[in-house]
C-alpha cells in the first residue's frame, strides 16, 4: 500500500491471564475492545480502585481530528462505552494514571501543547483538573512513571527532532510541585520511546520500549532500565510485534504501540491498516495545527 494513502485505526486488546504470574505468554488470546462509533482508542492503561477496574486510553475523535482522554470500566466481563474525561485545545494521549496519599493523578502525553502536564482527579474517575507543569519547551512524548517514593516521581520521556532521539530522565516533587532534575541522553536510532509501565517478566524488571526504526509502532522491546543511565542495554530481552499477538477475533494487525499489565490483566494496542484517500490531508492538517500551537506558545 502506498504510504500516502496508508490510513487505518488503532484498537485496544485485553485479556485475563489464567493466574497472576510474571510469564509473558503471547499465544494466550486477547479480545478486541470495541471502538467508539465516532473514533478509536489506543494507549491503554489499567488502574484498579477498590474492587473496580478501569481502562484509561487515548480516545481519538474523528470529527475533531485529535485525541482526548477517555475512561471505561470493566463490568461483567466487558468494558463499558468510553467516556471523555479530559480535553485540551491540543492532542492528548498515553494517559498514565497513578495514586499517591489518597489522591489520583494522571500524566497524559501533551507534547503538541509543548509540555508535560500533571492532572489531579477532583472526582475519580470522571473529573480531572490541571495541577502543574512538570516540564515545558518541547514535544515530550509518552512520559512514563518508573518509580514513586514518598512524594518523589521518577519519570522517563522521549523527544524526536529530525534524526536525533532524546530520552529525558526526570525527577519531580509532588509535595513541592516542582521539577527537581531533568537530564537527557541522545540515541542514534528510534528505539528508545517508552511503551508502557515497568513490569516483571521471568523475574526481571523490564520496561516496554517502542521500536520505530522502520515504521511507527513496528514492535515493542522489553528492556532493562536504570533511571541514572536510561536504556543502557541496547538489546531487548523480549520482543512483541503484531504477528506475535494472538487475537480471538479474526483480524489482521500491522503495528503495536503500548503494552501494560496489572495483576492478571494485560492490555495492548494494535493498528489495522487500510486504504484511506484522505490520509495525507489529515496528516497535513495535524502538522499545521501543531505548528500553529507552537507559534502561539512562542508568542505568548
Amino acid at each position: 500500500m502506498i504510504k500516502l494513502f496508508r490510513g487505518g485505526s488503532w484498537h485496544v486488546c485485553f485479556r485475563e491471564r489464567r493466574e497472576e504470574d510474571d510469564r509473558l505468554e503471547l499465544d494466550l488470546p486477547f479480545s478486541v475492545v470495541p471502538n467508539p462509533p465516532n473514533g478509536w482508542i489506543a494507549d491503554p492503561f489499567l488502574f484498579s480502585h477498590g474492587d473496580r477496574l478501569f481502562l484509561f486510553a487515548e480516545y481519538f475523535i474523528n470529527a475533531k481530528e485529535k485525541g482526548v482522554i477517555g475512561v471505561s470500566e470493566y463490568r461483567n466481563g466487558e468494558f463499558t462505552p468510553m467516556r471523555q474525561v479530559i480535553e485540551e485545545p491540543f492532542h492528548l494521549s498515553y494517559p498514565m494514571v497513578f495514586a499517591h496519599e489518597g489522591s489520583f493523578y494522571m500524566i497524559p502525553e501533551s507534547g503538541q501543547g509543548g509540555r508535560i502536564g500533571l492532572y489531579r482527579s477532583a472526582n475519580f474517575p470522571l473529573e480531572w483538573e490541571f495541577t502543574a507543569e512538570i516540564a515545558s519547551g518541547g514535544n515530550f512524548a509518552d512520559t512514563t512513571l518508573t518509580k514513586i517514593e514518598g512524594g518523589a516521581l521518577e519519570l522517563v520521556s522521549y523527544q524526536k527532532a529530525d534524526d536525533c532521539y532524546r530520552v529525558f530522565l526526570i525527577e519531580f516533587s509532588l509535595d513541592e510541585m516542582r521539577l527537581v532534575r531533568c537530564d537527557s541522553s541522545s540515541y542514534g536510532e528510534d528505539y528508545c520511546r517508552p511503551a508502557g509501565l515497568p513490569l516483571t517478566v521471568d523475574g526481571r524488571s523490564l520496561i516496554p520500549v517502542q521500536d520505530c526504526r522502520e515504521k511507527y509502532g513496528e514492535s515493542i522491546g522489553l528492556f532493562p532500565f536504570d533511571h541514572t543511565a536510561g536504556f543502557a542495554a541496547r538489546r531487548p530481552v523480549r520482543v512483541i510485534d503484531a504477528d506475535s499477538v494472538s487475537v480471538a477475533e479474526e483480524a489482521s494487525f500491522q503495528r503495536v504501540h503500548t503494552f501494560n499489565r496489572l495483576g492478571c490483566f494485560d492490555v495492548i494496542d494494535v493498528f489495522e491498516e487500510r486504504f484511506d484517500v484522505l490520509h495525507a490531508p489529515k496528516m497535513l492538517r495535524r502538522r499545521i495545527r501543531t505548528a500553529a500551537l507552537k507559534h502561539n506558545r512562542l508568542r505568548g
